[in-house]
């Protein structure tokens, strides 16, 4: 595309790995995807201009953290970043990703305040989307370029509970088996994706911990609680 000097913006060109001309003329010759993917650069461009970053006070007043560990993590400039990023969208209206981590604690207080694994899905709720700013949109959002497992990368850091770590992973596992179904209507395939997670959170011992953060982490924004009705079905 030539030797082009946008964006500017010195965030937006360490995401995007290619140029993007400052008056592109090229919607006859690009590829669909292609022209997408420059709608998703100007919609960052707007993002990343126009949102303060909070500081690590803010964001100690919202979460509140309650040892060592949680002082710790909201300490890391990366997850300061990852705190201040996300627009309003469906399913997370609040946009910015610390608000939606302040819902799903609330919500753990709510349902969850005297529960023995109350901490842990406090660690859970802290980390768990917490890094999608690091997803690399040019690549298939799975593997090691899945917000859950960039989470987990990070959360190693901290813990090495492989229960903690396996759920921050696939906390949108059952969600994702549900959309096969729910979107796609391949109920069959969802019910096998879905069934595999459950067996494999049973041979852990974490099925009933990975439930208890799906309610909380489900019951926010404008969600729709059918996803989670339906993976606990499966397990009745």
């Amino acid at each position: 595309m030539g030797d082009c000097s946008f964006p500017l913006n010195k965030k937006v060109r360490e995401k995007y790995k290619f140029p993007v001309c400052e008056t592109p003329t090229c919607e006859e010759e690009c590829t669909t995807d292609h022209i997408e993917y420059l709608n998703e650069i100007y919609e960052d461009i707007q993002i990343i201009l126009k949102q303060e970053k909070m500081n690590e006070q803010e964001i100690k007043q919202i979460i509140k953290p309650e040892n060592g560990i949680e002082t710790a993590i909201i300490g890391s400039a990366d997850f300061v970043e990852g705190c201040s990023y996300g627009r309003p969208r469906s399913g997370h209206p609040e946009g910015q990703v610390i608000y939606h981590i302040k819902e799903v604690l609330e919500n753990i207080d709510k349902f969850y305040g005297d529960d023995e694994d109350r901490k842990d899905l406090r660690l859970i709720a802290i980390l768990h989307d917490t890094f999608k700013h690091k997803v690399d949109r040019t690549k298939p959002r799975t593997g090691e370029n899945h917000h859950g497992m960039i989470a987990r990368r990070f959360a190693e850091k901290f813990t090495s509970d492989t229960c903690i770590l396996k759920l921050i992973e696939l906390h949108d596992e059952a969600y994702n088996a549900w959309s096969m179904g729910g979107r796609r209507g391949d109920w069959y395939g969802a019910e096998r994706r879905a069934n595999q997670l459950i067996q494999g959170l049973l041979i852990e011992g974490s099925l009933d911990l990975y439930v208890k953060f799906f309610k909380c982490d489900n019951r926010t924004g404008d969600k729709e609680q059918e996803n989670y009705d339906w993976f606990v079905n499966l397990i009745k």
